[in-house]
């Protein structure tokens, strides 16, 4: 079982290299002590914690970048729409002219 676990979370460690550079220097690392003769399970911990880490930092900035893509894909939608100069509106002395007129006896 642990020899699985090693060998998944080294092949793991390969094809996420080239990501993000943070995690690519924790992936390094996990990799180096994966292969070492005597493999130190609190030093994998903490490399696996700061891996947890550099991994939400990624997904929150993947998420600033798709929420400020679909923020500029808005704003330039709305840059090219014609904005009118003055709002329609009825004068409040012409709406009130017609409603009082039904009332006048």
């Amino acid at each position: 079982m642990i020899q699985l676990l090693e060998r998944s979370l080294s092949r793991l460690a390969l094809i996420s290299q080239g990501l993000d550079p943070v995690l690519d220097k924790h992936l390094s690392t996990l990799r180096k002590l994966l292969r070492s003769n005597s493999l130190n399970p609190l030093k994998v911990e903490a490399v696996l914690k700061a891996l947890e880490h550099a991994i939400s930092q990624m997904k929150r900035l993947r998420i600033n970048r798709v929420l400020a893509g679909i923020w500029s894909n808005r704003l330039s939608k709305l840059a090219g729409q014609k904005i009118r100069k003055k709002p329609r509106q009825r004068s409040v002395k012409k709406r009130l002219g017609k409603s009082s007129n039904k009332f006048q006896v």
